[in-house]
């Protein structure tokens, strides 16, 4: 869902866009979890906007505060916190360990906001 998604932080349905799919599901009927990719895994190219995180040549390492908000916004659309789950977008097999590891380190610090902001 990130690879569709806004790179500004904010909790509503337009700054939070690749996540509205969630709704389908739950107009649907499903009452299961979701694994909601909160981290990009390919090349980006562009601006990235003051705030939303750095820019590592064409990689974009999202902050906390993005994985937050990205999190957030999915618990709203389900209804219910515990059913959501971070995960990356895709395998991050094609980026650097040290990318992996950024956007990684940048998923579980953005849970953890997420999951104060819950409480």
């Amino acid at each position: 869902m990130a690879n569709r998604d806004s790179t500004s932080l904010g909790v509503d349905a337009k700054h939070r866009e690749g996540y509205r799919d969630l709704e389908y599901f739950i107009r649907n009927g499903y009452d299961g979890e979701f694994g909601v990719g909160v981290v990009h895994v390919h090349d980006f190219s562009g601006h990235v906007p003051p705030g939303s995180g750095k820019e590592a040549g064409r990689n974009i390492l999202e902050s906390p505060e993005l994985v937050r908000d990205r999190l957030l916004y999915a618990a709203k659309v389900v209804g219910d916190p515990a059913k959501i789950w971070a995960n990356p977008d895709c395998g991050l097999r094609t980026r650097t360990w040290d990318v992996t590891f950024a956007k990684l380190i940048s998923t579980v610090k953005g849970a953890e906001l997420a999951r104060e902001a819950s409480r």
